[in-house]
C-alpha cells in the first residue's frame, strides 16, 4: 500500500503503531509526503502515470461515471 500527501498526523499514528506490525507487513506499507514521485516511481512505470503524479501518460480529464451531486 502506498499512501501519498499523508498529513503529519497519519504519519505519526503510522510510527507509533509501526512497533506493533509484524515486519513483513511494515514493508508492504510506505507512506510519504516529500518524495512521493521518487517511491511512487519505484512501484510504478512512468508510462502507466499520469504527469500530475510524476508520470508521462497524460492526466485523465474525462470521466464515464457521472459525478453525484
Amino acid at each position: 500500500m502506498l499512501v501519498l500527501s499523508a498529513p503529519l498526523v497519519v504519519t505519526g499514528i503510522w510510527h507509533m503503531l509501526k512497533s506493533i506490525i509484524p515486519v513483513v507487513t511494515q514493508q508492504k506499507i510506505t507512506i510519504t509526503s516529500s518524495e512521493k514521485e521518487k517511491k511512487l516511481l519505484d512501484q510504478v512505470q512512468a508510462n502507466q502515470l499520469e504527469k500530475k503524479f510524476g508520470g508521462t501518460c497524460e492526466n485523465a480529464t474525462d470521466f464515464t461515471e457521472p459525478i453525484l451531486p
